[in-house]
């Protein structure tokens, strides 16, 4: 279910209101919910959405050219995204979208109020 990110690298990093990731191959991570990057051999940090920057901070900066090695999402419908010497984890939120997932492929999965999870697969070729 959840989209192939496997090799891509973080190419774009965005503090608006969310964290907004991109990938080299053409997807993108909306994070909506609680935010916290982990780099390696230092504790989590949450990272504070209520505002938009033009530069984002160094722990967001930091995350570009940065090998994605897995996505997943927890039972709970918790997500992490890891990368090479990073994680990105977004809690999901009772009252709110949590998170969003834009697959390389166009699909779409969203995290919605509670943790219920709304997928759009890749539209098919009906002509073939």
């Amino acid at each position: 279910m959840t989209p192939d990110f496997t090799g891509m690298t973080i190419s774009r990093v965005q503090l608006d209101w969310m964290v907004r990731l991109w990938t080299s191959g053409g997807g993108q991570f909306n994070l909506e919910g609680d935010v916290f990057v982990t780099h390696r051999g230092q504790a989590p940090v949450e990272i504070d959405i209520s505002q938009s920057v033009e530069t984002p901070p160094k722990i967001l900066a930091d995350l570009l050219g940065q090998e994605v090695t897995g996505v997943l999402v927890s039972p709970a419908n918790d997500l992490a995204i890891n990368l090479v010497d990073a994680q990105v984890a977004c809690r999901v939120d009772p009252d709110y979208e949590s998170w969003t997932i834009h697959g390389p492929h166009r699909e779409m999965i969203i995290c919605m109020p509670g943790g219920e999870l709304s997928v759009w697969s890749r539209p098919t070729d009906e002509s073939s």
